[in-house]
């Protein structure tokens, strides 16, 4: 419970789960055993708690924020053709996923592809005829040299 604290949560608690609270876990109290929720400062016994749900991402939003390819110039471009996802795993390319207008993954690896699905990092599946799928670049990037 002590990572959680500052982290934006749903908690489910009560006999059957049937009461929910959400806000920032603000304070965890081990001696009194209750947990303090802002900003409404509701206070929840742990002994109620059935489960705490992140509702945010424990990591940062991009580990890729380190990778060159994403310190590097904003190349993008759509996939269409299976060499284009098989570069984009050969070179760990970040590559965002939509489908229509909705942003559905931002900047994640591919990690397997057939003729009809992508597979990502965590294991989610996307289908290529539902989405498109857009890859960050390292075509004509150059980087500094070691010397520099």
């Amino acid at each position: 419970m002590e990572k959680l604290v500052g982290k934006h949560v749903i908690v489910y608690y009560g006999q059957r789960m049937q009461l929910t609270a959400h806000g920032t876990l603000s304070e965890w109290d081990e001696q009194e055993e209750m947990i303090t929720l802002s900003p409404d400062g509701i206070r929840i016994p742990i002994g109620q708690i059935a489960k705490v749900e992140l509702m945010e991402p424990i990591e940062p939003r991009s580990e890729l924020a380190r990778d060159p390819a994403y310190r590097s110039g904003n190349v993008r471009f759509v996939m269409h053709d299976p060499v284009q996802f098989d570069n984009a795993i050969y070179f760990q390319s970040p590559v965002s996923i939509w489908h229509k207008d909705h942003l559905i993954c931002h900047e994640n690896r591919i990690i397997h592809h057939t003729a009809h699905e992508v597979t990502i990092q965590d294991g989610t599946v996307f289908r290529k005829d539902e989405c498109q799928f857009i890859v960050k670049s390292m075509i004509g990037i150059q980087h500094a040299s070691k010397n520099e």
